[in-house]
């Protein structure tokens, strides 16, 4: 897989890559210098001959003067540029191929020792066996020895036979003993062999990177004569790549619509020269705070006869507009046009529709790691960390090929701390979480609510401070906006009914800080150079200081590495347009994708060849006019078809069988109707707020709701006539069930909201106390009986008390592991885990260890119960993976002695079992 590098070195006693970098992209950077320093050199030569073109000459005024005060010093400048940039082209051209080779002898040494380990391992195992071998047999013959007083009688002496045999078994144990010991020393010689090999490789690396070092050195001596100023701009051009392209491209824009208008021979020298300056003055003077992006633009209008008035056309003003918004000085800027100066209007108007607004119950990605069949998009979800209460606190991240607003975490990230809108003439935008961008229409007046044009159907208050308020109907959650500085109003804080509340703390540029929960969760953000780079509970470690939960590392802008609290991390790679090319997790099993030119997905596949998938996008078929057929091919030659409607939405699926289901949609993206392969059609309607208001099944019977003030619903129909009522408070706590019978439980609340008491139909009580963040601690039931829960600063449960006084504790890992659980008589159970949290042993209160594997994807592969009888121990599965097409037969070796075959048709039922 391109650009992949494995992410575990610690079998070389390495905590990182000896070889870091990327030899690919130092390639492409080398021909783009030489490409630069090619294009510098065609207008030197331009330049040098502007002064015989009758054009120049004819040229007068006070912007002709400007022009020669300006770039008098432009051809001898131009001429020191071009080799500067040749000298560092040739230096970088010349490392990449060192680093390829020094990354290659790393990752030979990487495998060698993994090998070499692996037989260590083996081998110490082998010797410890034979020592303990020896020491039984040398025992075992001691006990043959002649008797040295002779006292014996002939008949008490040993069997001869059973004295040799006692003496050949000594002698093969240390036979095998001095083998064993063989092997150890050559498997440690080896492993020593393969960390020398690593020393020579990051050895090979630094050396190249020395050279190409000092060939840079003096390519920057070569330039234009102020020392200074370039090692500051290197700096700064490393860390601001992507805007000073966006930048040039509006400079390009502009002159490039003048010379349309004036047109003449001079112009194409002065786009070139009027870029080079700007990129060596203006942008530079930007990032001193000396210029604004306006002096970006208009410094290249000056240079130009007859611009003056010119600036305001249409598209000049409108990208010119766009990157003014952007916050925060130019690192800020950095962060929102990495994706060419995208903002969130900018995505939402180019993406297709209902891209960027469907529901999530809209996307369809079964089968893949995920791929949305409708758009091609390769998206990730990630949740860093969940704390419990009335209102959870979650810190959520989801990445996407085809995303480009994100700002904390690189920009292809939305996140939590992401979440913002952004306002302009044409309306408000919401930049949501998990990717979604829902497009508003302005309030007429405050506390007027408005609705997207298209998506969950969220409604955008604007306050009377001139902030904003965008609340879901449904759960009661809403999150609180504040003003628009520059067209971004950044979350201030996330609430329910009840006053429970997340609050968002801000630097004075923005920068994101803090989480503030109002039951007493504070996470700490640290951020470095615009990205967050480490999550902290405060409070949360065992003597009173912060925990550490999530450690970010970045890459020329992208998130590469995320570690959780134990150090270790999953690690991704990005191609130039800041796609995800591929994940390693943190057991070093890696994934890798391939892209067209619209940022889709094409191909995916793990290093082992497991979940391997091609794609193909915008076939046709008579079938399906007027929509767009997306075709998904597997390692197997296993072809499943999707039909895309013009809305994003798949509306009919083909299996590998022929086997369809159809979907409906209406115009939010909320499903009317599903019919499976059998022709099965369920139909559902929806009211205003789309909520559920009814669904008709199959046969004809239907399922109706009816919903209240506060939101929730009040009655439930079922088919057979039998209703459930529920009845709620003014803030949407549910008071009242009412079964069909009649039979009803009540509720109540305390001040903030949390549950305070049940009772039950017979109306026996348990009451309930709960801390600040709705978690209980005290219940007591209906015979005054109390159970006690003791939380820790994650929420979870460390302590159970129940009535008679026994207590049962539980102890858990950074990442929410349960370790430890003690009963209230000492006896203890304890787990381990993988880096992906996966339970890979159990250790119960006799001793006895229960051991997991796991292969890709966590899925479970051996098994090992001790305590089992040996005919019916699980030593390894073979199971098929959930995600094989229909009709294929798979083993099932759970916990039966023998397999047992299944095949399962379209509907995935499965046919009389088949017996081997």
């Amino acid at each position: 897989m391109a650009g992949y590098r494995p992410a575990d070195w610690h079998p070389l006693d390495l905590d990182r890559d000896p070889t870091p970098g990327a030899p690919q992209r130092v390639r492409t950077l080398a021909a783009q210098l030489h490409t630069f320093a090619d294009d510098v050199s065609e207008a030197l030569r331009l330049v040098k001959g502007m002064a015989g073109e009758d054009t120049l000459l004819q040229w007068a005024g006070k912007s002709a003067e400007v022009f020669k005060e300006q770039f008098k010093d432009v051809p001898k400048n131009l001429k020191k540029l071009k080799k500067s940039y040749e000298m560092c082209g040739d230096a970088l051209a010349d490392y990449w191929p060192k680093l390829e080779r020094a990354q290659a002898l790393a990752d030979r040494a990487l495998v060698k020792a993994k090998e070499a380990q692996s037989d260590l391992s083996s081998a110490k195992s082998r010797l410890s066996s034979a020592d303990s071998w020896v020491t039984r047999a040398t025992k075992e013959a001691d006990k043959y020895k002649d008797d040295p007083t002779g006292s014996k009688s002939d008949a008490d002496k040993p069997d001869e036979g059973k004295v040799r045999a006692a003496t050949r078994d000594v002698q093969s144990a240390k036979s095998a003993h001095t083998q064993a010991q063989s092997d150890v020393t050559s498997a440690q010689n080896a492993l020593d062999a393969a960390k020398k090999m690593a020393e020579d490789a990051r050895k090979m690396r630094d050396d190249a990177a020395g050279e190409a070092k000092r060939k840079i050195d003096e390519a920057s001596d070569a330039g234009i004569p102020n020392r200074h100023w370039w090692q500051d701009v290197g700096h700064w051009f490393e860390d601001n790549w992507d805007t000073i392209v966006t930048v040039c491209k509006v400079v390009v824009a502009v002159v490039g619509i003048i010379a349309m208008i004036i047109g003449g021979p001079i112009l194409g020298a002065i786009v070139l020269v009027a870029a080079l300056v700007v990129l060596a003055d203006t942008l530079y003077k930007y990032s001193k705070g000396q210029a604004s992006l306006w002096d970006v633009a208009f410094a290249a209008l000056d240079c130009i006869p007859g611009g003056k008035g010119i600036t305001s056309l249409g598209k000049i003003a409108k990208g010119l507009k766009e990157m003014k918004n952007l916050r925060g000085g130019m690192k800020a800027m950095s962060l929102a046009v990495r994706g060419l100066g995208k903002n969130a209007r900018g995505m939402l108007e180019d993406g297709a529709k209902g891209a960027y607004n469907r529901l999530k119950s809209a996307i369809r990605s079964k089968g893949s790691d995920p791929i949305d069949w409708a758009t091609g998009t390769m998206f990730l979800p990630e949740t860093d960390v969940t704390l419990p209460g009335s209102l959870p606190l979650v810190f959520t991240r989801r990445a996407a090929s085809d995303y480009r607003c994100g700002w904390w975490f690189g920009p292809s990230w939305a996140s939590t701390i992401d979440q913002r809108l952004e306002v302009d003439e044409d309306g408000i935008v919401f930049v949501t979480e998990d990717g979604l961008l829902l497009g508003f229409p302005h309030p007429v007046a405050p506390h007027a609510p408005v609705l997207p044009a298209a998506g969950p159907r969220l409604r955008l208050t604007r306050l009377d401070d001139g902030g904003y308020r965008v609340e879901d109907p449904q759960t009661g959650v809403a999150r609180r906006f504040g003003q628009p500085r520059d067209g971004i109003a950044l979350l201030q804080r996330i609430s329910d009914r009840n006053g429970d509340a997340v609050d968002v703390d801000h630097a004075d540029d923005g920068t994101p800080l803090a989480l503030r929960h109002s039951g007493g969760y504070h996470l700490r953000l640290t951020v470095d150079e615009g990205r967050v780079t480490a999550l902290h509970l405060v409070g949360a470690g065992q003597d009173g200081t912060d925990a550490l939960l999530r450690t970010y590392s970045y890459t020329d802008g992208c998130l590469t590495a995320v570690a959780n609290a134990s150090g270790r991390a999953m690690r991704l790679t990005y191609d130039d347009r800041h796609r995800i090319t591929s994940w390693t997790d943190r057991n070093g099993r890696g994934y890798a994708y391939t892209y067209d030119a619209a940022d889709r997905c094409v191909a995916e596949g793990g290093e082992a060849g497991h979940l391997t998938l091609t794609l193909e996008y915008d076939g046709t078929d008579p079938a399906w006019p007027g929509a767009r057929i997306t075709t998904v091919t597997t390692a197997e030659g296993a072809v499943s078809t999707y039909v895309v409607d013009d809305g994003c939405r798949v509306v009919a699926e083909v299996d590998p069988l022929g086997g369809t289901t159809r979907s409906t949609w209406d115009e939010h993206h909320r499903l009317r109707s599903w019919t499976d392969e059998s022709g099965h059609t369920t139909v559902r309607a929806y009211d205003g707020d789309g909520r559920l208001l009814s669904a008709v099944r199959p046969d004809g019977t239907t399922v109706r709701l009816a919903y209240g003030e506060a939101g929730g619903p009040v009655e439930l129909t079922r088919p057979d006539g039998q209703v459930t009522r529920r009845a709620y408070d003014s803030r949407g706590n549910c008071v009242e069930i009412t079964a069909p019978g009649g039979a009803t439980r009540h509720y109540t609340y305390d001040d903030a909201g949390h549950l305070s008491s049940v009772t039950d139909p017979t109306r026996l009580v348990t009451r309930v106390r709960c801390d600040a963040a709705g978690r209980a601690e005290h219940v007591t039931d209906p015979l005054g009986g109390v159970t006690r829960f003791v939380h820790d600063a994650f929420g979870r449960v460390t302590a159970v008390t129940d009535p008679l006084g026994r207590t049962t504790r539980m102890e858990w890992g950074a990442d929410g592991e349960l370790l430890r659980r003690t009963a209230p008589d000492g006896a203890a159970e304890e787990w381990t885990y993988d880096g992906e949290g996966n339970r890979t042993s159990h250790t119960d209160a006799a001793g006895a260890v229960t051991r997991f594997e796991y292969t890709h994807f966590n899925l479970l592969a051996a098994h090992l119960a001790r305590r089992c009888p040996p005919r019916l121990r699980l030593r390894r599965l073979a199971a098929a993976d959930r995600r094989e097409p229909p009709g294929r037969t798979a083993l099932d070796l759970r916990v039966r002695p023998r397999g047992t075959a299944r095949r399962r048709d379209r509907l995935r039922r499965p046919h009389p079992e088949l017996r081997p």
